[in-house]
């Protein structure tokens, strides 16, 4: 293969004689087809058949895929091309004129080999005898087809009528053999009225290619798109860090027109003369299999060009040019101006044969300003037709399979074709569904409207959508796309209608603070299924988003979208919006509501420079602290209040995600010390909340471990803003500080604070121009993505939020969070999450009322696209969505009618450690409980939220003494704490922080200390350095530990494994890696339930004990990436007294992954009885830290309802005890329903407040 300028190459013209066959089929008698096959054996018995490659099937063979002026005749005739689903027609009419009686078609085509075509074959049906006049053409300049040609050869035919093939070499058709490979069009002419059907066109190769002989394949033509009005094809052209440059350089990729024809056009751009470099690299996001021996690109230069080509390996849909790497010699060459083929042959650049079937990419890169190049086609070559096959086959089934996709969701949205389209091609399946789904989003339009405006039109036009439905049902596709855009065009018109009379206030999405949730204009409950949409990344140009991108979600039977909003683009000068990223925007939003569809508004990073600078005097300090939108609250105000005043006019914003998307508080290296502005803030709030220094010294001073450490230190003073954050107390590791610091606390509650507050002055600006205005918030960003000193997971506080401002979730559907925003409102919407594997995650959050933001409407861009392909198919893990789209949007949950009672999730554990609610809620739900969730921060706010429940149940390990007394003073419902009574929220001494508060109010005990388990308990921290080999990407799961340890590595546990460089070098290890180590589990612990405890794995992981597997967390699970773990350790296969071993296997899925978070650790809880006061005995596991409180400590009115006996120790504590509305469990554990205990003590305490 060559590299640079490359003509088509010459082939050897067959014998003429051979391949004459006009008419093969029925156009000729038998006898003639006879002598012509007999003159065939004749000249040469050795000579081989002619080889057929299809180009167009008959859904194909359309006026954009012919060429232009493909149709063109005398004034005596008119004609033209009629599409259609599985054939066109060629109709010729009489014209105005006597004279030039005549009428042409034309066919351009481009040769998709490296062998020149010696002839064509055409499949037509012909209503009656005609004679055909036939020309092999060249059409010489690019995009001009047939106003710029030449005929190279001609002749006229007989035909008879009937179905029949033509079928003609060039020379049949008298064209010099010199001229056999220009020829690149062919025209067919009639003198008279006609009617002619196609059915497919292709080109003859004067013999088989031989097996060896390279095969191109198109990957990318600028014509496509004509059949699928969403495709992308110029997002193949696209990839990360694919436009780069240097030396006063920088690339650029638009989109253009080359002589009437679509192209991709690379800019170099600069000063005029300048001299660096700029680079443009293409590469496959997914692998081509098998893989390509080269790719060939189709170009347009205007001027002589001097480039160097590259070809390179380790491209990905992720890293993109991050990773890829240079393999063989880079080529220079001086292009000539003009259309041209330059080709990349891996073997011709010098790649190694080993290394051929890495290649996946390729650059360009020019060294002057102003250079320019179009770019029109991309074809990958293979080494032989085998390969060539072999992908067109894997190509198909993954055609067909989006195609079967797209077929059920129709299907499900009213548009039942998948019968009739039964053993189409894909070709002819492809247009059909396209018209599908533009007559099911026409009925989401005008059903959207016709409550609003003009019923009786909306229902004539309805009624007519109905009737085209119904007609492709039957299999009538003939034409029917044609009178489904006559439909379209009269359902816009009265949109346009609709629009013009209807003034903004009767057309607006408002929220119903009465029911808790947000409504349609015409009052209808409106429930959020709306993508993000990726399509807003983007300013107007090459990937600029389309209207018909909104038709396409109206027909899969989406609602709304979430606008994304990139807030350095919006605002890249402080105080001045981009007037065209702003203009984007309101068009996309106008759009969506043509379609009845409401915007939820997120305000995305990347954020502006100037704002990333940090506040004027409190510049930033830390790398990662510029993703805070909390270092300068009064620019990110200003900035959504100039947005709000913009945005006023648009009626559907459904609400604004504030304070932005993901944003961190402190979580730099250096944590809130990273930003002066926030540290100021945090010594600002411990004055206002303590008054004193000393007050202050008294909660942290009185920790119960590490006081000298965690008090106040002599020089800190918050006056001069010195009071170290947390993260700067010498702690051990993360878990010392979830332990013992008591600033971990007060960090919480600033936090909180900060929430409220910017939250809640965001609104109040937007209120200043839209009055209804509601902000929906944005978690704050903690836990994984936490990398201060202390990491904090910062969904313990997510109800914390200002004034007209809703909680909304962020990657948690259906789980915990879901359940506490449901509690307060039904309008709440989980923003943004990945849909593969999350049917079951959907439909739990659904259950609760609430709507989400599925992750993301697009092809490319990382893992969790909602398409397949730059063609835009749904992708099929997410074909249940169109399935699901009615229920989610119309399914109201059923109210239960048993006792409520309120789950107060406690504050300290959830944002360290976790919460420890097991299946708490599943088993009071199914006791019948309506059950309503709560944070206890929220609640110390507010207590009447907790006004109407009859029981309340919370966790006192680490009970915030404040909680206490609502539940003891404002609370008038039944009680159940369950857990240590030794710490409070501050850990402090048991004189100081809960043993006290408990004694002075007489509320359960009367004297102190409380006694830990720890004696009767166990555990073993697994914290530390682990062995560690990568094992490479693998499809099958594990079945056992890897052997061949020999050349470990050592990692940290918990920590990260997948990135392989600095951080943020973006390059990672994708796929498993196993680690491992030797844990001694002491020989009294035999006869303990012994568990494994892994804080959170990203991404699964399977884990084996003495080479037995013990546990999996597959995808199934929701957010698996961040759930904790807790396996069981069989006794029967543990050696007690000595070593065993513990092999842990991650599989990264994609970017970082490893066993992250803590805790990790083997428990070994001493099984003891649980003994209720009415008889019985049952097992009931204690923990190391349980507390256990003798009788004779109890106070005043307290009932001992059950006692806890440890075999072989003495006496006895309280297990479970009721003081007057009041009950305490002693299980410092999770709830599980396994467990009798916990089911006994669920059973007194619902039954309680059932009498």
């Amino acid at each position: 293969m060559s590299t640079g300028f490359r003509k088509p190459t010459s082939a050897r013209p067959p014998n003429p004689n051979i391949l004459s066959f006009p008419g093969r089929d029925k156009g000729d008698s038998a006898m003639k087809q006879l002598l012509v096959i007999l003159a065939c054996i004749a000249v040469s018995a050795a000579e081989a058949a002619p080889e057929y490659l299809p180009l167009l099937s008959g859904a194909q063979i359309r006026a954009e895929k012919l060429g232009n002026r493909c149709t063109f005749s005398g004034a005596g005739l008119e004609s033209k091309l009629i599409p259609g689903a599985n054939s066109a027609v060629w109709n010729t009419v009489a014209g105005k004129g006597e004279k030039e009686r005549w009428s042409a078609l034309g066919i351009e085509f481009q040769n998709p080999r490296t062998a020149a075509p010696a002839g064509f074959r055409l499949e037509v049906t012909l209503p009656r005898p005609v004679r055909l006049n036939i020309e092999p053409r060249i059409n010489k300049t690019p995009g001009k087809g047939f106003w710029a040609t030449e005929w190279l050869g001609r002749r006229s035919v007989e035909l008879s009528a009937g179905k029949q093939t033509l079928e003609f070499t060039w020379g049949d058709l008298n064209v010099k053999s010199a001229d056999w490979n220009r020829v690149n069009a062919v025209t067919f002419s009639v003198a008279e009225p006609y009617r002619m059907e196609l059915h497919s066109f292709g080109l003859l190769y004067p013999e088989p290619l031989a097996a060896d002989a390279p095969v191109v394949v198109n990957w990318l033509d600028a014509a496509e798109g004509a059949v699928n009005p969403v495709a992308r094809p110029f997002d193949k052209l696209t990839g990360v860090f694919s436009l780069r440059g240097g030396g006063g350089l920088t690339s650029r990729l638009e989109e253009t027109v080359v002589d009437g024809v679509k192209a991709a056009l690379w800019q170099v751009q600069g000063k005029p003369g300048a001299k660096g470099w700029a680079v443009y690299g293409f590469g496959f996001i997914d692998p081509i299999d098998p893989p390509p021996s080269g790719l060939r690109f189709e170009v347009v230069l205007p001027e002589e060009t001097a480039l160097t080509l590259n070809v390179c390996k380790g491209f990905s849909r992720e890293k993109g040019f991050y990773a890829a790497k240079k393999s063989g010699q880079s080529r220079k060459v001086v292009l000539p101006a003009g259309r041209q083929f330059i080709d990349f042959d891996w073997a011709a650049f010098g790649v190694p044969e080993q290394e051929r079937e890495l290649i996946n990419s390729v650059e360009f890169v020019a060294g002057e300003a102003g250079k320019e190049m179009a770019i029109l086609k991309v074809d990958m070559i293979f080494a032989d037709a085998g390969k060539a096959a072999a992908y067109r086959l894997t190509r198909d089934r993954k055609l067909n399979l989006v195609q079967r996709t797209m077929l059920e969701a129709l299907e499900a949205r009213g548009v039942p074709w998948r019968a009739a389209l039964n053993g189409k091609t894909p070709q002819e399946i492809e247009p059909c569904l396209w018209t599908g789904i533009m007559l099911a989003a026409q009925r989401e339009q005008l059903n959207y409207f016709k409550t609003l405006f003009d019923p009786e039109t909306a229902g004539r036009l309805l009624a007519e959508n109905a009737v085209l439905i119904e007609t492709g049902k039957q299999g009538g596709f003939n034409g029917l796309r044609q009178k489904s855009e006559e439909l379209q065009k009269s359902a816009d018109a009265y949109v346009d209608a609709a629009l013009a009379s209807l003034p903004p206030e009767k057309r607006r999405f408002v929220y119903d603070p009465v029911t808790e949730q947000f409504r349609y204009p015409d009052g209808r409950e409106f429930r959020m299924f709306g993508p993000h949409f990726f399509r807003a990344l983007y300013s107007p140009g090459l990937n600029q988003w389309r209207p018909w991108d909104m038709r396409y979600l109206a027909g899969l039977g989406f609602n709304g979208i979430r606008l994304h909003v990139i807030w350095q683009k919006l605002e890249p000068e402080q105080g001045k919006f981009d007037p065209a990223f702003l203009g984007m925007l309101k068009d996309i939003v106008r759009e969506a509501e043509r379609y009845g569809f409401g915007v939820s508004v997120d305000l995305h990073w990347p954020y502006p420079d100037w704002f990333n600078r940090g506040k004027p005097g409190y510049e930033l300090n830390g790398k990662l602290a510029k993703a805070n939108s909390y270092h300068w609250p009064e620019a990110l105000e200003d900035s959504w209040r100039r947005l709000g005043a913009e945005f006023a006019e648009l009626p559907n914003i459904v609400a604004f995600e504030v304070p932005t998307n993901e944003t961190p508080i402190g979580s730099d290296r250096d944590g809130l010390a990273a930003s002066r502005y926030l540290l100021r803030r945090w010594n600002e709030f411990l004055k206002s909340e303590y008054g004193t220094r000393e007050n202050l010294q008294a909660v942290w001073g009185a920790a119960a471990d590490g006081a000298d450490r965690y008090g106040l230190a002599p020089g800190e003073n918050w006056d001069d803003c010195t009071i170290r954050p947390l993260g700067f107390q010498d702690d051990a590791s993360p878990d010392q500080a979830y332990e013992s610091n008591p600033r971990f606390y007060d960090h919480l509650r600033f936090a909180a604070m900060m929430q409220k507050e910017q939250s809640g002055r965001i609104v109040a600006a937007l209120r200043e121009t839209r009055p209804e205005a509601y902000g929906m918030f944005q978690r704050t960003i903690g836990d994984m993505w936490d990398r201060s000193p202390v990491p904090v997971d910062y969904r313990a506080i997510l109800t914390s939020v200002g004034e007209h401002v809703l909680p909304g979730t962020h990657y948690n559907m259906g789980g915990v969070q879901a359940r506490k925003a449901a509690t307060l409102t039904r309008g709440s919407y989980d923003s943004e999450q990945q849909m593969e594997g999350s049917r079951n995650a959907v439909e739990r959050h659904v259950a609760l009322g609430l709507g989400f933001c599925p992750f993301a409407f697009h092809f490319r861009g990382g893992g969790g696209m909602l398409l397949a392909d730059d063609d835009w198919h749904l992708k099929p893990e997410v074909g249940y969505l169109p399935k699901l789209a009615s229920h989610i949007r119309t399914f109201r949950p059923v109210p239960k009618t048993g006792p409520a009672v309120a789950v107060i999730v406690n504050a300290r554990l959830e944002a360290s450690t976790g919460a420890k609610l097991g299946d708490l809620i599943a088993q009071l739900e199914e006791r019948g409980c309506r059950v309503g969730v709560f944070e206890t921060l929220r609640i110390i706010d507010e207590p009447a939220l907790l006004d109407g429940y009859a029981l309340a149940v919370t966790a006192t390990d680490y009970a915030d003494l404040r909680l206490l007394d609502v539940l003891r003073n404002r609370f008038k419902g039944k009680v159940l704490l369950n857990g240590r009574l030794d710490l409070d929220s501050y850990a402090r001494r048991q004189d100081a922080g809960l043993p006290a508060y408990l004694v002075k109010n007489g509320l359960l005990l009367k004297s102190g200390p409380v006694r830990r388990a720890a004696e009767h308990s166990g555990r073993i921290d697994l914290a530390g350095s682990w062995e560690f080999i990568f094992l490479g990407p693998q499809e099958k799961a594990p079945v056992a530990p890897p052997a061949g340890w020999k050349k470990s590595e050592t990692v940290k546990v918990p920590g990260m494994w997948g990135e392989t460089g600095m951080t943020g070098s973006l390059q990672y290890r994708i796929g498993d890696g196993a680690c491992r180590r030797s844990v001694v589990i002491p020989a009294g612990w035999k006869g303990r339930p012994l568990k494994l405890k892994l804080g959170a794995v990203d991404d699964l992981d399977w884990v084996f004990w003495n080479g037995k597997l013990i546990g999996h967390t597959g995808e199934k699970t929701p957010n698996y990436w961040m759930v904790s773990r807790e396996y069981a350790i069989p006794e029967d296969g543990t050696n007690f007294g000595g070593a065993n071993e513990l092999v842990i296997i991650v599989r990264n899925l994609r970017d970082d992954g490893g066993i992250w978070k803590a805790p990790i650790e083997i428990t070994g809880s001493a099984s003891g009885r649980f003994l209720p006061a009415g008889g019985g005995s049952m097992a009931a596991p204690c923990g190391g830290a349980t507390s256990l409180v003798v009788p004779e400590q109890l106070a005043d009115g307290c009932e001992v309802l059950a006692r806890f006996r440890i075999p072989g120790s003495a006496g006895e504590s309280a297990a479970f005890v009721r003081q007057g509305r009041f009950y305490w469990y002693f299980s410092d554990q999770e709830f599980h329903a396994e467990n009798p205990a916990d089911r006994y003590v669920l059973d007194q305490a619902v039954g309680s407040v059932r009498k």
